[in-house]
């Protein structure tokens, strides 16, 4: 049985280890460690899976501005999806699936009005993400359309479009 909740103190080194696994290097572990000490990952943005006592999945997510700001009051939350890490040996088990979902139910329980990712655009539409560019939502660097995606999870109108931007951690623009 998969079981998701939020990130805890003692799972740090496991969450590495999940990262360095399903990346094959250290960027990805090293991209967590730093948005957890800018502390971007609190209030349950910081998800892992565990199936028996072990942590096989891992899942952040990552609170977005947007430039120019949206002119509503208060501005729309937005948050970035990534790294998403499943162990290697247990990929297509479902792990992602539910760290996903955990993922979106949590954002729309936190009031976040979009979430956003570059990803494979075979995989997350079945989440109901599509072109992010056509929402309005414009990526933070050059990056190919198709696999900068969104879900809007509440009232996402906004009056033009926004550059999402990242957390300085991510090193973007």
């Amino acid at each position: 049985m998969i079981v998701v909740r939020p990130e805890r103190p003692e799972d740090v080194e496991a969450i590495r280890a999940v990262e360095r696994a399903a990346f094959g290097g250290d960027a990805e572990a090293a991209l967590v460690d730093a948005l957890r000490a800018e502390g971007d990952l609190l209030g349950g943005r910081s998800l892992v899976a565990e199936a028996d006592g072990a942590i096989v999945g891992h899942l952040a997510l990552s609170p977005c501005t947007l430039e120019p700001p949206v002119a509503s009051r208060p501005a729309p939350m937005v948050e970035a999806i990534g790294p998403v890490a499943v162990e290697p040996g247990r990929q297509r088990q479902g792990i992602g699936t539910a760290l996903m979902h955990a993922a979106i139910d949590g954002a729309r329980r936190r009031g976040v009005a979009m979430l956003v990712l570059l990803g494979h655009p075979s995989y997350y539409p079945r989440f109901g993400f599509v072109t992010a560019r056509a929402l309005g939502a414009l990526p933070p660097a050059d990056w190919n359309d198709e696999a900068w995606m969104a879900l809007p999870l509440g009232d996402w109108r906004p009056a033009s479009p926004a550059v999402v931007r990242y957390p300085r951690a991510f090193g973007i623009g």
